[in-house]
């Protein structure tokens, strides 16, 4: 917290070196300069003088006089008791009505405040005068119940901080050339509020500086260092890591699961000593028994010959002799060409095996009898 002229802060001394009861707080920060002292939650007067209730019965409104900030009691704000010894006196409006006050001791000197003892100022001529000018004293502010509380000032008494306000003295080591820039001032100063490292006075609620601290520290991570939080932790990059693994690890077994499919699929599709994967059906003319010469084969015996048999075996033949039939190869190529040959099925007809008798080798292309 920054200094602030409307805080009070500070410790209050009724003459020099004697401190006073905690219960006495400033009337203004000391920060800025010595200030009056009045019980804590009075009210601050001009002629650093104080008002209160204290107690009830006679005295207990009491208007009186206590200290100051100044440990030497020389600053103008430090009252004048005129010899009474005692940490605080009362005073006594004079029965002339002229606006003069009297000093009055109180008995056993007591530290804090009660009501005062009874006191009168009958001849103002014969008394000293403490206060004068003014039967009420005029009102400067309201004090808090605490240091380190907001002042409520009245109209007109406000103060202003000083272009140039005091350092206020932290309450931490260090370096003192990193901590003396812009620690200072209150509510208007100039820079008052720009430095990081500002504390307040005794008893403000603000933080002390830590030692050594340099006045352009926020807090955050330097951008340049390694601990900062713009990239991954390590869970996040092992998590990537895995994942990368597990994908490939995915994608390379459909890969052969695919080609696994696609050669069963060609494996299926083809045929054996044939190009996988394709195969034409032929579609052959029925077979029929050879012809000798155009001539159609007499059935003989009645036998049916075996489906795809079609021999034309003569028996005993020579070269040249049945010339006018045709063999089994004319008829049926040993081997068709092309790859993967579906052969249709045909009802075949009855074909007669023929003895190879030379009676059935007829010259001319002539028909044979039985």
């Amino acid at each position: 917290m920054s200094a602030n002229i409307l805080v009070s802060n500070g410790t209050c001394y009724s003459a020099a070196g004697d401190e006073l009861d905690k219960s006495f707080i400033p009337c203004g920060n000391s920060a800025f300069g010595p200030q009056t002292c009045c019980g804590a939650g009075d009210i601050c007067l001009k002629n650093n003088a104080c008002f209160g209730y204290h107690g009830s019965g006679y005295g207990s409104a009491l208007t009186y006089q206590a200290g100051c900030t100044d440990p030497e009691y020389k600053a103008q704000v430090c009252p004048d008791k005129h010899g009474i010894d005692g940490p605080w006196i009362a005073l006594t409006l004079c029965d002339d009505g002229n606006g003069l006050w009297a000093p009055c001791s109180q008995e056993g000197s007591p530290t804090t405040l009660r009501p005062g003892s009874f006191c009168s100022c009958t001849a103002a001529a014969s008394t000293t005068i403490v206060v004068s000018g003014s039967t009420n004293i005029p009102d400067v502010a309201s004090l808090p119940q605490s240091t380190g509380g907001t002042i409520s000032f009245f109209p007109g008494n406000t103060p202003t901080a000083p272009s140039n306000p005091p350092p206020v003295q932290t309450t931490s080591g260090g370096n003192n050339n990193d901590q003396s820039t812009s620690r200072s001032g209150g509510t208007g100063s100039t820079g008052g509020n720009s430095s990081p490292s500002e504390t307040a006075g005794p008893g403000s609620s603000g933080s002390p500086s830590s030692p050594g601290q340099s006045p352009n520290q926020t807090g955050d991570p330097d951008p340049a260092g390694g601990g900062g939080s713009s990239g991954l932790n390590t869970g996040a990059k092992v998590g990537i890591a895995v994942g990368g693994v597990v994908g490939a690890l995915v994608l390379l077994g459909v890969f052969i699961a695919l080609y696994r499919k696609r050669r069963r699929g060609h494996g299926a599709g083809g045929i054996e000593g044939g190009k996988p994967g394709r195969s034409r059906t032929v579609h052959l003319p029925s077979p029929r028994a050879s012809e000798a010469d155009s001539n159609p084969v007499s059935e003989v015996e009645g036998k049916a010959a075996r489906p795809w048999s079609m021999r034309t075996e003569l028996e005993g033949s020579k070269p040249g002799e049945g010339a006018g039939l045709k063999k089994r190869n004319d008829v049926m190529p040993a081997e068709l060409p092309g790859d993967g040959i579906t052969m249709p099925h045909h009802d075949l007809s009855p074909v007669t095996e023929l003895p190879g008798s030379e009676r059935w080798a007829v010259e001319g292309g002539g028909r044979g009898r039985v």
